[in-house]
């Protein structure tokens, strides 16, 4: 069936990322962890950007329950495959279009979008992942391209570099840019450190005003689109997928057909 091939392909996936890993362990015990829904995706890290697309991805198409994992169609929609490219567009058209997101859906539809999408983003990272941990952490969790369940606010990576106390909440977002872009940023107007919203208006901004900003501000922020977005995705390694999340709510909207399967 084609729920088993999506399972096969995880598989797979996992294997050629890992280098050689199986995600549901050595040959002697796979068929046995199969059947018990044990896999483990250890290789991961949870400070990566990369890692986390590719984790969310794997972890729906090797799911146990073969009615939760997602269509050939759904895989290939996924921000695994997206170049970076493709990544920044993506938060554009989201901005660019906030008014529009939000005439998309009903008044408690809103509400979800803005407690998804603004909230502050507080919770450590667990490092490592594996079956038995995760579902402590969240239960079993049943995903599909429909879901609109965020599981995982939090944006920040695990290292001591990005470590922030209580009090220094407020100015989260800033202290994780370099100092030679702090004073471009804060020119026009002030952004909250604590909201997601302000982070990605930040972004949009620097993109639309990119070939403006000071020569020592472009070199940090590196090259359209690629280091742009490295820039940011290197400190908050779980936006995008925050962002997706968040907005599969409006995915039958026309501006996010090209992101979402239809």
């Amino acid at each position: 069936t084609a729920a088993v091939d999506v399972f096969s392909a995880g598989c797979v996936f996992y294997f050629v990322i890992s280098r050689g890993q199986h995600p549901f362990g050595d040959a002697l015990r796979r068929q046995v962890n199969i059947l018990a829904g044990e896999y483990s995706l250890l290789h991961f890290k949870q400070g990566s950007h990369e890692d986390i697309i590719a984790q969310n991805l794997i972890e729906q198409m090797i799911s146990t329950e073969a009615e939760t994992r997602p269509s050939c169609s759904c895989v290939l929609k996924h921000p695994f495959f997206w170049s970076p490219e493709r990544q920044l567009l993506f938060f554009q058209v989201r901005l660019h279009q906030r008014k529009s997101v939000f005439v998309c859906v009903n008044r408690s539809g809103k509400a979800f979008i803005h407690a998804c999408l603004f909230a502050g983003c507080e919770r450590p990272h667990r490092e490592g992942t594996s079956r038995e941990s995760h579902r402590s952490h969240a239960g079993e969790r049943r995903k599909s391209c429909g879901s609109h369940q965020l599981e995982d606010a939090h944006l920040c990576p695990p290292t001591d570099r990005y470590t922030h106390t209580h009090t220094q909440r407020t100015t989260r977002a800033c202290t994780l840019v370099l100092p030679v872009f702090l004073p471009d940023l804060r020119r026009f107007r002030t952004y909250k450190g604590n909201s997601v919203r302000d982070l990605l208006r930040a972004m949009r901004n620097k993109k639309h005003h990119y070939h403006e900003l000071p020569s020592e501000v472009q070199e940090t922020l590196g090259e359209l689109p690629e280091g742009f977005i490295n820039y940011f995705t290197s400190r908050f390694p779980r936006l995008l997928m925050h962002t997706y999340e968040a907005l599969l709510i409006c995915s039958h909207e026309r501006l996010f057909h090209p992101y979402y399967p239809t």
